[in-house]
Protein backbone atom coordinates (compact mmCIF):
# COMPACT_ATOMS: atom_id res chain seq x y z
CA UNK A 1 0.00 0.00 0.00
CA UNK A 2 1.30 3.45 -1.01
CA UNK A 3 0.11 4.76 2.75
CA UNK A 4 2.07 2.36 4.52
CA UNK A 5 5.31 2.99 2.41
CA UNK A 6 4.85 6.79 3.11
CA UNK A 7 4.84 6.19 6.74
CA UNK A 8 7.45 4.36 6.32
CA UNK A 9 9.48 7.08 4.88
CA UNK A 10 8.47 9.64 7.63
CA UNK A 11 9.41 7.71 9.92
CA UNK A 12 13.26 7.40 8.66
CA UNK A 13 13.22 10.77 8.03
CA UNK A 14 12.36 11.42 11.79
CA UNK A 15 15.07 8.86 12.78
CA UNK A 16 17.38 10.82 10.67
CA UNK A 17 16.80 14.11 11.95
CA UNK A 18 16.99 12.79 15.65
CA UNK A 19 19.67 11.00 14.79
CA UNK A 20 22.06 14.43 14.96
CA UNK A 21 21.35 14.71 18.62
CA UNK A 22 23.54 11.61 18.87
CA UNK A 23 26.59 13.15 16.69
CA UNK A 24 29.84 14.02 18.43
CA UNK A 25 29.63 17.75 17.73
CA UNK A 26 25.99 18.21 18.82
CA UNK A 27 27.33 16.28 22.37
CA UNK A 28 30.47 17.60 22.76
CA UNK A 29 28.57 21.37 22.53
CA UNK A 30 26.32 19.83 25.48
CA UNK A 31 29.37 19.06 26.94
CA UNK A 32 31.53 22.03 26.54
CA UNK A 33 28.20 24.43 27.47
CA UNK A 34 27.93 22.21 31.26
CA UNK A 35 31.76 22.17 32.08
CA UNK A 36 31.46 25.86 31.03
CA UNK A 37 28.54 27.11 33.00
CA UNK A 38 29.09 24.81 35.98
CA UNK A 39 32.75 25.44 36.57
CA UNK A 40 35.01 27.54 34.08
CA UNK A 41 32.79 30.50 34.72
CA UNK A 42 33.63 30.65 38.24
CA UNK A 43 37.05 29.96 38.36
CA UNK A 44 38.05 31.74 35.38
CA UNK A 45 35.46 34.29 34.82
CA UNK A 46 35.88 36.23 31.36
CA UNK A 47 35.32 37.03 27.53
CA UNK A 48 36.44 33.73 27.18
CA UNK A 49 34.60 31.73 28.82
CA UNK A 50 31.36 33.73 28.17
CA UNK A 51 31.73 33.46 24.51
CA UNK A 52 32.25 29.88 24.78
CA UNK A 53 28.82 29.72 26.29
CA UNK A 54 27.62 31.84 23.95
CA UNK A 55 28.99 29.60 20.82
CA UNK A 56 28.42 26.18 22.17
CA UNK A 57 24.86 27.62 23.29
CA UNK A 58 23.81 28.37 19.85
CA UNK A 59 25.06 25.78 18.08
CA UNK A 60 23.24 23.07 20.36
CA UNK A 61 19.84 25.14 20.23
CA UNK A 62 20.31 25.60 16.48
CA UNK A 63 20.97 21.95 15.96
CA UNK A 64 17.75 20.53 18.31
CA UNK A 65 15.81 23.21 16.54
CA UNK A 66 16.75 21.69 13.32
CA UNK A 67 16.16 18.21 14.68
CA UNK A 68 12.92 18.94 15.41
CA UNK A 69 11.82 21.45 12.53
CA UNK A 70 13.71 19.21 10.13
CA UNK A 71 14.84 22.42 7.52
CA UNK A 72 18.45 23.27 9.39
CA UNK A 73 18.32 26.79 7.31
CA UNK A 74 15.32 27.89 9.49
CA UNK A 75 16.56 26.57 12.52
CA UNK A 76 20.12 28.51 11.97
CA UNK A 77 18.09 31.78 11.65
CA UNK A 78 15.68 30.89 14.35
CA UNK A 79 18.84 30.08 16.42
CA UNK A 80 21.17 33.29 15.29
CA UNK A 81 18.28 35.92 15.72
CA UNK A 82 16.97 34.32 19.16
CA UNK A 83 20.25 34.73 20.14
CA UNK A 84 20.23 38.21 19.44
CA UNK A 85 17.37 39.18 20.62
CA UNK A 86 18.65 37.56 24.35
CA UNK A 87 22.21 39.72 24.53
CA UNK A 88 20.04 42.73 23.29
CA UNK A 89 17.76 42.88 26.18
CA UNK A 90 18.83 44.36 29.02
CA UNK A 91 17.09 42.33 31.88
CA UNK A 92 19.37 38.87 30.32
Amino acid sequence: MPSEEMESAGEARRWVRARVLVHPAFTGAVAILAVNDQFLKGRFPGSVTGKLSDFAGVFAMTVVLGAITGNRASAALAGFLGFAALKMSPTV
